[in-house]
């Protein structure tokens, strides 16, 4: 296999991975909920056995480990011989964090061992040593018997202490495929005492030989108290093909004798320790056994999450689109080669037929990148269940329409502002059982996360049921952290919004969850960067709700064309708060402030951008005034005339060109102009600063 397909298969099952840590996780988190029936044993512990399994077979050495040693403890479970506890969940959840970030170093090329990888390894190995803390001598802990999976071979008691006797040939291809043979020997002998035997046989004659096949196979003597099923579990990325495997308690026949050629007793299981085999006998002689070939110098090339997962459905739309596409493109070139006069109105009636194909065909192309907020979503039971502990809150967290889709890139860059969101809801907003039980609440707190599609945009809500927002607290700290005067007047929907502010906390004191004053203003200049805006309202006593409005996907932005000049530019329809005619806003100027105009009671800035952008002809004229929102503030933007609304593709000035501060990117208009996507936020900061400077 050359080096190529390796990291491709590196790059697939690093994805898989993590997808089987989020099983894993979740399942991890309903047991420490108290569950602990069999489907949920088996499913956690199946995605342990995955994780195991394929990191095994492609090198990841120290995921495979700390994955077996929480595999053994997840069976034991599964097995009915200890219950689910609180410590145990505890120590497998930190074991999950540590192989995150073991997959997210692998994924950077770090090999380095993570620094808590020993101590959670010896942690696990403590955990099964000691056994069940509640165990009573012949019965199973906690009513937890019954729940044990069924075992592949019933072992007799006079059994019980003899070794296991496998058996592994493979499949001629097994190298092919990808499988290392010696990996999953190596995981067999990880069970126990080990002593393995190599033999080969069945070789073909020179002008025969396939290097690219096996010609081995493999007998293992193992002292372990494991099951059958679980060496069998081992093989089951290989035991599909056609692979001789026997597992057995009774010893292999060996050139006509009844008793196995080592036994426990000899010098060789001696020299075997737990976990390793240091010693192998090929074909009856003894050498040592080989060691790992040393890791090269040079650091292996990162390997990036450049791929995204597509259902077959929407792999069928697009065949199906680009079907009717050949079949409507082959009825326009008719009208090319006819020499028959064109009939305009069946022209016509084809060229819309062709449009509604290539606008279906967008849209089931940009569906391609979509992914469930389900993503976002199941990373957050771990994070509310981790701060109800630290702040001694019981908080019920309930997530509705984690279906909804949103565009991949869109989904990545609002995973941690919704991080933060939810723990200054838990941390500020939901209170301790006490004092919910004092307003006659239940002592559990709700928290909602809810999504949905509202028109062309989705919408993300964090709701709590907790105390509020203290607005007269909220006014006092403002006032003193100098973000509004004493004098001004403010609305409660104005004073809510102050959380927002730059630096602004409430907290009395700086802990590890919030309080430093930075967070908030970061969350709302994050989702203001990916043409969103977020809304607060709040209600003392009864709760906080915040909503967060998104665009479907970053590659497509419903603009308005605005012509300033004789060019046009677009303006992202969800910044626009309201157009005005010029003569209407009141337009002024103030000395050694710029141009203000009047919106709504106040008085904002206004920008030209004829004068912005030095284009030629009056810098004064212009007949509309565009109130655009960025980064919570309003500014007003003098253009000469409103063209309309439509549909544009982004296209980035970075990779066209470079990137222009003020302007989001381009696209290309009907007429096959340039227009310029005129970015609020960056160009709001900019263009005041140059008016300033300019007045």
């Amino acid at each position: 296999m050359d080096d190529f397909d390796l990291d491709s298969l590196k790059e697939i099952f690093l994805q898989e991975c993590g997808e089987n840590l989020d099983t894993l996780e979740n399942g991890l988190l309903r047991m420490g909920e108290g569950e602990s029936d069999a489907d949920l044993l088996n499913e956690v512990f199946r995605a342990a056995h995955s994780i195991k399994g394929g990191a095994a077979t492609l090198g990841f050495t120290a995921l495979a480990e700390l994955t077996h040693h929480m595999e053994t403890l997840l069976d034991e479970m599964r097995a009915g011989k200890r219950g689910v506890h609180e410590d145990d969940v505890e120590i497998l959840l930190s074991s999950l964090d540590v192989l995150r970030e073991i997959l997210d170093n692998s994924i950077n090329g770090d090999d380095a061992e993570h620094p808590q990888f020993r101590a959670l390894e010896k942690k696990l190995k403590d955990s099964v040593a000691a056994g069940d803390p509640n165990a009573k001598t012949g019965a199973s802990s906690e009513g937890d018997q019954g729940t044990a999976a069924p075992e592949a071979e019933a072992v007799s008691a006079e059994d019980q202490d003899k070794p296991w006797f496998v058996n592994f040939k493979p499949y001629n291809e097994i190298m092919i495929r990808g499988n290392d043979p010696m990996l999953l020997v190596r995981e067999v002998q990880m069970l126990g005492d080990a002593v393995t035997t190599l033999s080969v046989d069945d070789i073909p004659e020179w002008d025969n030989l396939n290097p690219t096949h096996s010609y081995m196979s493999w007998q293992v003597q193992l002292h372990s108290d494991a099951s059958s099923e679980t060496i069998r579990e081992i093989f089951d990325w290989v035991e599909e093909f056609d692979c001789d495997l026997s597992i057995s308690k009774t010893p292999p026949l060996i050139d006509g004798e009844s008793e196995p050629e080592h036994s426990p007793d000899t010098d060789n299981t001696e020299a075997a320790g737990a976990g390793s085999a240091d010693v192998v006998a090929i074909n009856g002689e003894e050498k040592p056994a080989a060691t790992e070939a040393p890791k090269a110098a040079a650091k292996k090339k990162p390997m990036t999450d450049t791929t995204i997962r597509i259902s077959t459905d929407k792999i069928d739309d697009l065949i199906n689109l680009v079907g009717e596409l050949v079949i409507t493109q082959s009825m326009l070139s008719r009208f090319s080669t006819s020499d028959n006069q064109v009939d305009v109105e069946e022209f016509q009636e084809r060229m819309a037929q062709q449009e509604r194909n290539i606008r279906e065909l967008q849209e089931s192309v940009m569906r391609v990148r979509m992914l469930p907020l389900s993503f976002a979503f199941n990373r957050l039971p771990r994070l509310v269940r981790d701060l109800s502990k630290k702040l001694d809150k019981k908080i019920e967290l309930v997530t509705e329409g984690a279906g909804t889709e949103l565009d991949k890139t869109v989904l990545e860059s609002i995973m941690d502002p919704l991080v933060h969101l939810v723990r200054n809801s838990i941390d500020h907003g939901l209170e301790v059982p006490e004092d919910r039980l004092d307003a006659g609440k239940p002592p559990a707190g709700k928290l909602l996360l809810r999504a949905s599609h509202q028109g062309g945009s989705v919408v993300i809500e964090i709701i709590d049921d907790g105390r509020g927002i203290n607005r007269e607290l909220v006014k006092n700290k403002a006032i003193e952290a100098g973000v509004i005067s004493a004098d001004d007047k403010l609305s409660d929907q104005e004073i809510d919004n102050l959380i927002f502010a730059p630096g602004f906390s409430t907290a009395a004191e700086v802990t590890d969850v919030s309080g430093r004053g930075v967070g908030m203003d970061v969350v709302r200049r994050n989702i203001a960067d990916l043409n969103g805006q977020v809304d607060i309202t709040s209600v003392p006593g009864q709760g906080t709700s915040i909503s967060i409005r998104l665009p479907l996907t970053l590659a497509i932005l419903d603009g308005q064309v605005v012509r300033v000049a004789d060019q046009e530019f677009i303006l992202p329809i969800l910044a626009i708060v309201e157009t005005i005619e010029i003569e209407h806003a009141g337009v002024a100027t103030v000395p050694d402030s710029g141009e203000v105009c009047r919106f709504r009671g106040e008085f904002l800035p206004v920008i030209r951008l004829r004068k912005l952008l030095e284009m030629d002809g009056d810098t004064d004229e212009g007949k509309l005034v565009v109130i655009v929102e960025s980064h919570g503030k309003l500014i007003g933007i003098v253009i000469d005339d409103v063209i309309g609304q439509q549909q544009v593709v982004i296209k980035t000035l970075e990779q066209n060109y470079k990137a222009v501060p003020g302007f989001a990117g381009a696209t290309i208009m009907s007429d096959g102009s340039v227009a310029l996507i005129l970015d609020p936020p960056s160009f709001a900061a900019e263009a005041i600063q140059k008016v300033q400077e300019a007045a």
